[in-house]
């Protein structure tokens, strides 16, 4: 996978059964990072599969879906596609599932109710040149956010 330079966006794929979510997160990372949205999927077996494709630089996953769930789905992303880095976005604060979605390969977790204000910043700090130095701290800072507020 080639880096996102300025003549190539980073490149995004929206995971997500609620499609008014998708569309105000493809809205915002558009409109902040200059995101491409190279596809939005239903349900994690679509993800892993459009993953699998296009290869993103950029997952944002729902935990919470019908079928193959995200925690099931970011594993097999993960395993699958190496380059492409995983931003969990859940409405569930349980620090059990913060925890499971870092097992299974997230690089963050976002809360729902922060996913505007802050998915940006994370997206921002996941680009794939800054990714390997960065991974494991952001994933921490998130947690420690979201564990202390």
């Amino acid at each position: 996978m080639s880096s996102p330079t300025p003549h190539r966006p980073l490149r995004i794929l929206l995971v997500d059964d609620d499609p008014v979510f998708r569309e105000l997160i493809a809205f915002v990372l558009r409109a902040d990072v200059g995101a491409e949205i190279v596809g939005q999927a239903f349900d994690g077996a679509e993800g892993v599969e459009i993953a699998q494709e296009l290869n993103p630089d950029i997952v944002i996953m729902d935990l919470r879906m019908p079928g193959v769930d995200g925690f099931e789905a970011t594993r097999q992303i993960a395993a699958t596609v190496p380059d492409a880095r995983v931003i969990v976005v859940s409405s569930s604060k349980e620090r059990e599932d913060i925890e499971r979605a870092g097992r299974a390969g997230a690089a963050a977790y976002v809360p729902k109710d922060r996913a505007v204000a802050e998915l940006s910043d994370a997206v921002g700090q996941l680009r794939p040149a800054k990714a390997e130095a960065k991974r494991r701290s952001l994933s921490l800072f998130f947690v420690r956010r979201l564990v202390l507020s």
